[in-house]
């Protein structure tokens, strides 16, 4: 019975990260950037003491996280900006 557990705790662990797997398989996005659109996710929630309510948090992140652009794995110098 102790073999079992290991498989099951395995299998649990998949099963609630089905979604970010099978998105991954999708679209290869690479680490580095999911990595950097989360540290400046969490700086926007670390500076929004005083937000009156959630949804304009919301609305902060998004704008500020949109500012890393359209994902291209780089396809032109990082300082290029056609537009």
């Amino acid at each position: 019975m102790a073999e079992a557990e290991p498989y099951k705790k395995f299998t649990t662990m998949v099963d609630s990260h089905i979604n970010g797997i099978l998105t991954y398989c999708d679209k290869k996005v690479p680490l580095g950037y999911i990595e950097g659109t989360n540290l400046k996710a969490r700086n926007i929630i670390r500076r929004a003491y005083g937000y009156r309510d959630k949804e304009y948090m919301k609305l902060k992140i998004i704008q500020g996280c949109s500012s890393i652009g359209v994902f291209r794995p780089y396809p032109y110098p990082l300082h290029y900006n056609p537009g």
